[in-house]
């Protein structure tokens, strides 16, 4: 799966902080709603992991 133009842009938030998992689904940053189609297609490409309730980039290894 690869990544839209505007997953970038998701990638560059997950540097600030984790996306945090929303009680009636989906994922949020601060006040920023992000959909699971997003999150899907970020973990897909293998730069994003669910750690817990949080999506965070994938640490280097």
């Amino acid at each position: 799966m690869t990544l839209r133009p505007y997953d970038r842009t998701r990638l560059k938030l997950l540097e600030f902080s984790p996306f945090e998992r929303r009680p009636r689904g989906g994922w949020r940053f601060g006040t920023k709603t992000i959909s699971t189609a997003i999150v899907d297609r970020l973990i897909a490409s293998g730069r994003a992991e669910i750690v817990g309730e949080k999506l965070q980039l994938r640490s280097a290894k």
